[in-house]
């Protein structure tokens, strides 16, 4: 009830339409090319009855996305939003992401995930590397994009959001929201253009830093020169996390989801 397979007839030939009444609305999708010219193949042109059991397919994954709290075709958008609420579910950090899921999705958040093409990945991805930055008033900023070194800076931001692309979207593939992952699965990112900001703090340095410091923030940053840990590990610290017998500190590894062993100087293991 309320599935209908349509057949539209083009100059070039018939396309299989697929109708859902859903919600109180119709959702249509177009499905593949009919066989009036050449013989179907199961894939991309389809007989009578391989539009049928491909159209009770379509249905079925359009109610599923609309229990899940969307409804019609399965967009890169609603890819994102299923994302973020699954790193919210597990505790993780999405504060990043969040920061820069506002571009993708104004490029490519209408997309159908089983229509995106790996080219409309690439474009997006070629458009963002060659955009200046924009400040945070939205204007974009003065710089010189023939400069070899922004080029580099916008490539390695570029590979960033692609990475957060691909996450999003892996995420929703192995939930059953995509029939396959090829279009972004072979995507490359920009090579040779992350380079690391080695800074070190000198002893003075250091010495003025913990004297400018109030109690709690200064064994915060000892922590953090001691273990090399970060905050969010130092400030979820248990006492048990010390093992005096080992010299060692366990650390519970944000970003991986498992600790590791730390091992200390004498100055750790007396702090």
């Amino acid at each position: 009830p309320g599935l209908h397979l349509g057949y539209r007839k083009l100059k070039t030939g018939g396309k299989w339409v697929v109708r859902l009444y859903i919600e109180g609305k119709y959702l249509t999708e177009t499905m593949a090319v009919a066989d009036d010219h050449d013989e179907a193949d199961g894939i991309r042109i389809l007989d009578y009855g391989q539009a049928q059991k491909l159209a009770r397919k379509r249905a079925a994954k359009l109610r599923a996305t609309n229990e899940s709290g969307h409804v019609g075709p399965y967009t890169v958008k609603a890819a994102f939003d299923d994302y973020l609420e699954s790193l919210k579910r597990e505790a993780r950090d999405g504060r990043e992401v969040r920061r820069r899921i506002g571009h993708i999705k104004n490029a490519l958040g209408d997309k159908q995930l089983d229509n995106l093409k790996k080219t409309d990945i690439e474009n997006w991805l070629d458009e963002l590397a060659n955009t200046p930055p924009k400040l945070r008033s939205g204007k974009p900023a003065p710089v010189d994009m023939d400069d070899p070194e922004v080029q580099r800076k916008r490539k390695d931001t570029a590979n960033r959001f692609l990475t957060d692309l691909k996450a999003a979207l892996n995420f929703a593939y192995n939930e059953g929201k995509a029939t396959n992952d090829r279009a972004w699965r072979t995507v490359k990112p920009y090579r040779a253009v992350s380079a690391a900001r080695v800074r070190y703090l000198s002893l003075n340095e250091v010495k003025r830093l913990l004297n400018a410091s109030q109690a709690d923030l200064r064994a915060l940053i000892q922590g953090a020169l001691l273990t090399g840990a970060r905050l969010t590990d130092l400030s979820r610290m248990k006492t048990g996390d010390f093992l005096p017998d080992a010299q060692a500190v366990t650390v519970g590894n944000r970003k991986a989801q498992r600790p590791f062993t730390c091992y200390l100087s004498p100055q750790g293991v007396q702090f």
